[in-house]
């Protein structure tokens, strides 16, 4: 639906832009692993239509995974909308950090940092 980008998949990989609102459990055929990308991507889109939002972006996964799992695929990575980054996320960290101070734990550092 919208939007699609095409990258260089890695050996064996192919992406299948798919729309979620028709899927098929025949374009899992042969597929052992499945990466969900599908959904509203940003917080006002989501606000402009929060019943297109909930389908799209809860409803929708939901059918992916579950067709997943019907069709024994074991390997399901799902990314979420960019407010895993935005806002939501920041009072997100915000309260672990206050929650880690608050049992005297040390913070959490990436482990690439140096």
């Amino acid at each position: 639906m919208g939007h699609v980008r095409r990258g260089a998949p890695g050996p064996g990989a192919e992406p299948v832009p798919a729309d979620i609102l028709r899927f098929r459990p025949e374009w899992l055929e042969g597929v052992d692993a499945v990466v969900h990308l599908a959904g509203l991507s940003n917080d006002p889109m989501a606000a402009f239509s929060p019943s297109l939002n909930y389908v799209l972006n809860a409803a929708g996964t939901a059918v992916v995974a579950q067709a997943c799992r019907e069709a024994g695929i074991r390997r399901f990575v799902f990314s979420s909308t960019c407010s895993v980054c935005g806002a939501a996320a920041q009072r997100a960290q915000l309260s672990l950090v206050h929650c880690l101070r608050r049992a005297g734990a040390g913070l959490p550092t990436p482990a690439h940092h140096a």
